[in-house]
């Protein structure tokens, strides 16, 4: 009875998202639903609110909004150019020199903004048109800057790993360390992959720009100072224990503000930033707790031990078995926004993961890993449909999935690499006290 309950429930979820109902009401109506059906009326009437109240209350969530602030302040206060411009004197002398520079641009700028599709716009609104000046092709330029957008999505401090910590109640300040040396690794891994690709294919990485002397960049590197305080003060505090994460988002928000007030027209900047940050932060709430309602009908129909076991059953073994189910997150992601398939799935996968003796800190990293590759994979991945939109007049989207496709590739490599090596992802949280 509740197997068939759930199955019909979550096909009608499916249905409401594909007449495009939010998430986040979707899932609390969803959720809803089934506790009527299995508790009653009256009862759900009194276990919504109460759960909505208990849920909204908790002291965590704070964390949230502080990070969401800091990025709004970051991306009012310019640092992006910065970022390319400081990336370029350093790799634009290389072989694909103006497609490293796009992927060290998108990893410093998103470890401040903790959003994949806030560092693809911005920076790619930079370094789309440099890339173009110097010659890179069409696929590699906006295939670079789809890609290299994600990493906002890994680096510390995330929302993704904020949102993945509370809707699994697992540590965030391990999750941020967590995802330290795998999002330096993607990064490595796309910029070694981009030189090969020159070597491969020089007509189409353009040219490179002169070497600049160390003094350039550090002088370059001044610029940046505001990326680089936000991060010591963000992840140099929680790893060596002077903050907790809440007072860590908290510092980082101060630093991210001081930023702001240093760039002209400061007073508009920060009522726009502070709007952003309360129009996302309500969003993202909403549709956290619209998981959490759905998340714990999921728990009390029991269906997810039963699918744990169905899963534990497969002849494959614990990582036979992880790779057919983080396959499964391949087309999810074609279709659904990362977070939108994260929401939906963890309620069944998790335990499912956990139960194979896989640690939910260190599978937290690679599903959201799996969600920048499911963002990018031919022929519906999504991050390539948001670059359209920066892309110059002429730029079909097929040729945005042409370059898309070698940092699919590479991608997967790191997954592997990740599932292979498990202390790439956990060395770094256990030598915190």
């Amino acid at each position: 009875m509740e197997a068939t309950l759930v199955v019909g429930l979550f096909l009608a979820l499916l249905i409401l998202l594909v007449v495009r109902m939010p998430i986040g009401f979707a899932m609390m109506f969803i959720g809803f639903v089934g506790y009527t059906i299995l508790l009653g009326w009256d009862v759900a009437l009194r276990i919504l609110p109460r759960m909505l109240f208990d849920q909204s209350a908790k002291y965590g969530f704070i964390i949230l909004p502080l990070f969401i602030i800091s990025g709004a302040c970051v991306l009012r206060a310019g640092l992006a150019r910065s970022a390319f411009e400081f990336a370029q004197r350093c790799f634009g002398h290389l072989r694909g020199g103006m497609a490293l520079a796009t992927v060290g641009a998108c990893a410093m700028f998103g470890a401040c903004t903790g959003s994949s599709i806030v560092t693809s716009l911005t920076v790619g609104r930079i370094s789309i048109p440099e890339m173009k000046r110097h010659g890179v092709s069409d696929a590699l330029a906006t295939g670079t800057i789809a890609a290299a957008g994600t990493l906002g999505m890994l680096i510390p401090p995330s929302a993704m790993l904020v949102l993945y910590g509370l809707l699994t109640d697992l540590s965030i300040i391990k999750l941020f360390i967590a995802g330290l040396i795998p999002g330096i690794v993607s990064a490595a891994i796309y910029m070694a992959g981009i030189h090969l690709y020159a070597r491969i294919r020089p007509e189409a990485v353009g040219e490179t720009v002169r070497r600049f002397s160390w003094t350039e960049r550090l002088k370059s590197a001044h610029q940046t100072w505001g990326i680089f305080a936000l991060f010591v003060t963000i992840v140099g505090g929680i790893y060596t224990g002077i903050f907790t994460v809440t007072e860590a988002a908290g510092a980082g928000a101060v630093v991210a503000f001081a930023m702001l007030m240093t760039k002209s027209d400061r007073w508009a900047n920060t009522r726009g930033s502070f709007y952003e940050a309360a129009r996302t932060t309500a969003a993202l709430f909403f549709m956290l707790l619209g998981a959490i309602v759905f998340s714990n009908f999921i728990r009390m129909s029991g269906v997810a031990v039963e699918i744990s076991e169905a899963i534990l059953a497969w002849p494959l073994g614990p990582t036979g078995t992880l790779i057919v189910i983080l396959l499964i997150f391949v087309p999810l992601g074609m279709i659904m926004d990362p977070l939108s398939m994260m929401l939906l799935t963890m309620p069944v996968v998790l335990p499912a993961v956990v139960a194979l003796g896989h640690d939910p800190i260190w599978f937290g990293i690679i599903l959201i890993k799996m969600c920048e590759l499911a963002n990018i994979t031919p022929p519906i991945g999504l991050h390539a449909f948001v670059i359209k939109g920066i892309a110059p007049p002429g730029v079909q989207i097929e040729s945005i999935f042409k370059g898309c496709s070698m940092f699919v590739v590479l991608d997967a490599l790191t997954i592997a690499l990740l599932v292979a090596y498990p202390e790439i992802v956990m060395w770094l949280p256990s030598t915190m006290n």
